[in-house]
């Protein structure tokens, strides 16, 4: 099978750093389905939340395997963890810098 489409066990570490994205993620989704109506661009919203939610949980489960990030550059950058920074504004209830 080729490796790209293996399922990739991971460890307690990892499972608790891509529970941690889980929880983040849901509570941007939390607070999009609060402000937002429904409509097209709140769709939009949506799609792009759960595959960025997807490209972090795989970055987590495949940094063993990688080893590293851009590995064909000349100076390759170390594979850091996935890090996701909502920003809610408390009175404004927008989401920023996603």
């Amino acid at each position: 099978m080729n490796d790209r489409a293996k399922y990739v066990a991971v460890d307690e570490e990892k499972n608790n750093r891509i529970q941690h994205i889980r929880d983040v993620f849901s509570n941007a989704y939390d607070e999009v389905e609060k402000t937002c109506k429904n409509s097209r661009e709140t769709s939009l919203v949506f799609t792009k939340l759960e595959e960025a939610q997807m490209w972090a949980i795989k970055g987590i489960s495949r940094e063993e395997d990688e080893g590293l990030i851009f590995a064909h550059m000349a100076e390759p950058i170390p594979a850091t963890p996935a890090v996701i920074d909502l920003r809610i504004k408390n009175k404004s209830k927008k989401i920023e810098d996603i």
